[in-house]
């Protein structure tokens, strides 16, 4: 991913248009679609400006780390239902669960519970089969 597409997505997940951005960091609008579409990338006062404004480290915008929690809002113990639910979208959400689920051995009754607070949070795919996340949570159940 891109500095110009996590822009982008960024954006989209806030539900503000490229103008309203604009307003908000006191730019033109064509500065923001220039951005986004990687013809120009921001200055390093900018770029903290963007940062600020959608709670996420410089990193993160770079793709340099896919966790947009600037290190003063981790918490020691971060559990795994905060983890599922910063994701941006249901996607990436049941991503992050079947990781857990992978990697740190959570029990298949547990996965289900954070899928339904997943759910809850973003809604529902379109159609089963829609989406990648409906394909993880198929292949979860089916274990």
């Amino acid at each position: 991913m891109s500095l110009a597409k996590r822009l982008k997505e960024l954006r989209k997940v806030k539900k503000i248009s490229q103008r309203e951005l604009a307003k908000i960091l006191k730019i033109s609008s064509g500065a923001v679609g220039m951005y986004e579409t990687g013809k120009r990338e921001p200055d390093y006062e900018l770029l903290c400006k963007i940062a600020d404004y959608f709670g996420v480290t410089t990193d993160y915008i770079f793709c340099r780390t896919d966790d947009p929690a600037p290190p003063q809002a981790r918490k020691k113990e971060y559990s795994y239902e905060e983890y599922v639910l910063s994701a941006l979208s249901l996607d990436k959400a049941a991503i992050r669960i079947n990781e857990l689920y992978e990697s740190y051995k959570i029990n298949k009754e547990y996965a289900l519970n954070l899928h339904r607070l997943a759910y809850e949070k973003y809604g529902l795919p379109p159609a089963p089969g829609s989406e990648p996340a409906a394909h993880h949570v198929i292949r979860l159940c089916n274990r």
